[in-house]
């Protein structure tokens, strides 16, 4: 984690987990991007027009982008 990281804040504040995001990105005074719920349906996109660094999620994550098609290979 660097000062020029940009993480996204999605997981959930009812999740401990969520802590990691938000106090890594600001202890190394990196940028914390907080998506709105419709940026979310493109997580690909998101990701790369938000220019995204570091990205945390829970694994189900992914197969959902491969269920949708938008991994590339």
């Amino acid at each position: 984690m660097r000062p020029d990281s940009c993480l996204s804040q999605v997981i959930g504040m009812t999740f401990d987990a969520s802590v990691c995001d938000m106090f890594c990105a600001w202890g190394a005074g990196a940028t914390l991007v907080v998506p709105a719920r419709r940026e979310l349906h493109r997580i690909v996109d998101y990701i790369v027009d938000r220019e995204l660094s570091h990205w945390n999620s829970v694994p189900s994550a992914l197969a959902i982008v491969e269920g949708l098609g938008q991994l590339v290979s």
